[in-house]
């Protein structure tokens, strides 16, 4: 499947069709171009989904 039809994260194996789903379970980046990698849970349990910018403080 294309991108924006089928996401799979690599680190707990979850699977999104379509792009509801992956937008509720993965979210986009590139301008929604490409689902996220990581589903949202893991980017959240490693502490990689936050909004801070990088050398903010």
């Amino acid at each position: 499947m294309p991108h924006g039809k089928y996401a799979q994260c690599p680190h707990c194996g979850k699977i999104a069709r379509g792009e509801e789903e992956i937008e509720e379970l993965f979210g986009y980046r590139y301008g929604r171009t490409k689902p996220q990698s990581w589903c949202k849970e893991c980017r959240a349990a490693q502490g990689l989904d936050d909004d801070s910018e990088c050398g903010d403080e």
